[in-house]
């Protein structure tokens, strides 16, 4: 991995160079900021690689194919190294001032509240050397884009895209429509299921779930923890390897009381993944004379709550895991009303709506959660129900840690003398 280096202010760590420039851009959109990365594209980035697809795009930006430039000096069969190239904006960006408060690529990164990383790029030079994170390669911060040029993942490199011809365009409602510069990864989102019929086996299920535990594993000993785990934030190959993605929400901290979480931003989007300590600190939110105007039930979401909860994040995204194993294995989400099998897991915000119906399901849920046991399907291994009852565990101080989980024979391997076929079509 080699260094960078330019006449622009250069922040280099090792094997990682970061290049800065105080070049801006005004925009007033999100996809208007995409549109504009091309035309305002950092020079020593332009310099080394060659854009020449789309992969797809998140929240806070788009993730581009790329591979290396040609050398000049390059012999007949020399190939290039293919590239993730994540692409995000770091002003004026509407979101992040109206809800998150901050650039969409800051996070927390030390354990004091008056300081936090400048760019993801730093949170990923942590990771470098985990082969179920995502792996980075350089970045380049040029006005009010970054580029995050990473590993390649889950995507089978073939000499047609060797020889792919550049992009000379971002528009982002152009090159989302165009199948034939399309490289499409396969996020966790394509191999779970909301409709009762799970598209894994349990071999399958348990190769993933395992891979995923690992990378939290490797976040744990880097003192990190992912606040934002789900079946959009992880990939997989054909092989059902899975790595996880997506670190603008990564917590580093260096004690472990900066892992407590006295408060939590409750987003609708997660509602399957919710945890019961959340599901009191909503109660206890809604009964609060103070929020008259959401005493109607306490499950109901518009935008974003904040919670009052005791709990640690490291906590937080295992049951985040073990609510994501369960669904995995049984396609739906953890004490789902079978009657609403279908119904889409990810709720629009709705108050006072034709779709009440779907906000008393929801409450429903949230109370089985609090009163009810897990219901396991039939059929599985009884290392599997041990797993999933061991991490579905309702006390907080009774759920094992993810050293205890990797003595789990579940997570020992199992799936490996199972004898099922661990492909994905």
């Amino acid at each position: 991995m080699a260094e960078t280096l330019c006449c622009c202010h250069c922040i280099t760590v090792p094997a990682v160079s970061v290049i800065v420039s105080e070049n801006g851009v005004n925009y007033k959109s999100a996809p208007e900021a995409i549109d504009l990365a091309y035309e305002h594209m950092c020079p020593f980035f332009k310099a080394k690689f060659l854009v020449y697809g789309y992969i797809g795009s998140g929240t806070f930006g788009m993730v581009m194919a790329g591979r290396d430039r040609r050398p000049a000096d390059a012999p007949y069969d020399w190939q290039p190294r293919h590239y993730a190239i994540k692409i995000v904006t770091t002003q004026n960006y509407p979101f992040q001032t109206a809800v998150v408060g901050r650039r969409p690529n800051d996070g927390a990164y030390y354990h004091s509240d008056d300081f936090e990383a400048n760019i993801e790029a730093y949170k990923l030079f942590f990771l470098r050397g985990a082969p179920r994170l995502s792996q980075i390669h350089s970045a380049y911060p040029h006005g009010p884009f970054v580029y995050i040029v990473m590993d390649v993942f889950g995507i089978n490199i073939t000499p047609a895209m060797h020889a792919a011809p550049e992009l000379l365009r971002w528009l982002s409602h152009e090159i989302r429509r165009d199948s034939r510069i399309r490289y499409r990864s396969n996020p966790g989102t394509v191999v779970v299921s909301t409709v009762g019929r799970p598209k894994l086996g349990e071999a399958a299920c348990c190769k993933v779930s395992s891979h995923l535990l690992e990378a939290l594993m490797s976040l744990i000993d880097r003192r990190m923890c992912h606040k934002d785990m789900s079946h959009r934030n992880y990939l997989v190959d054909g092989y059902l390897n899975a790595q996880l993605i997506d670190f603008e929400s990564l917590q580093l901290c260096l004690r472990d009381e900066d892992f407590e979480c006295p408060y939590l931003w409750v987003n609708y989007l997660n509602e399957n993944l919710i945890a019961p300590e959340v599901v009191v600190g909503l109660l206890e939110l809604y009964r609060d004379p103070e929020n008259k105007r959401h005493t109607k039930s306490f499950c109901e979401n518009v935008g974003t709550r904040k919670v009052k909860i005791t709990g640690d994040h490291r906590a937080l995204q295992l049951w985040k895991l073990g609510g994501m194993i369960f669904e995995l294995l049984h396609g739906f989400a953890t004490w789902t009303d079978l009657n609403y099998l279908g119904t889409p897991l990810e709720y629009e915000p709705t108050v006072d709506d034709e779709r009440w119906g779907e906000e008393m399901n929801r409450n429903e849920r949230r109370q089985r959660m609090l009163t009810e046991p897990l219901p396991i399907k039939a059929g599985l291994s009884q290392d599997c129900v041990d797993v999933l009852q061991a991490m579905m565990e309702k006390r907080v101080e009774a759920r094992p840690s993810v050293e205890e989980l990797l003595t789990f024979p579940w997570f020992q391997g199992w799936y490996a003398e199972s004898g099922e076929r661990l492909r994905w079509p």
